[in-house]
């Protein structure tokens, strides 16, 4: 089964961006996906990585990764998707995506570019996600 969840302690988030070759970075909360028999798993699957933050203007996702030996874009879908909606029930009404976040992943998520930056409207999104148009 596929789990995603937020990672709130600040070690293991840490630990988690060295795993993923990324510098940890305290300003950024992280949420994992992985692949699991279920909840108590001890040996999941790592299948992606979303680190983002919600800081003033600076509302973006700053990378979406792939664990090393996979390329399960569903899961990281899914993970930038929990990322959007806790973004959104937090008031952030436009989210940004780095230049990090894969184009096949931005796109597949509805961000676009408006004034050289990687954009969705979370209000507008989260009205019909489903037929949502950029």
């Amino acid at each position: 089964m596929l789990i995603v969840r937020p990672i709130p302690d600040p070690i293991e988030s840490a630990d988690l961006c060295r795993t993923f070759g990324k510098a940890p970075d305290p300003d950024n909360m992280v949420y994992l996906a992985v692949e699991a028999e279920s909840k108590e798993d001890r040996s999941p699957v790592l299948l992606g990585l979303c680190r983002f933050t919600l800081k003033n203007e600076k509302n973006e996702i700053v990378s979406l990764d792939y664990a090393e030996g996979t390329h399960d874009t569903e899961a990281l879908i899914i993970t930038a998707r929990a990322v959007m909606n806790f973004a959104f029930r937090c008031s952030v009404k436009t989210f940004y995506a780095s230049d990090e976040v894969p184009d096949e992943l931005s796109s597949a998520l509805g961000f676009r570019r408006v004034g050289g930056r990687l954009a969705i409207d979370l209000e507008e999104f989260y009205k019909s996600p489903c037929n949502y148009r950029a």
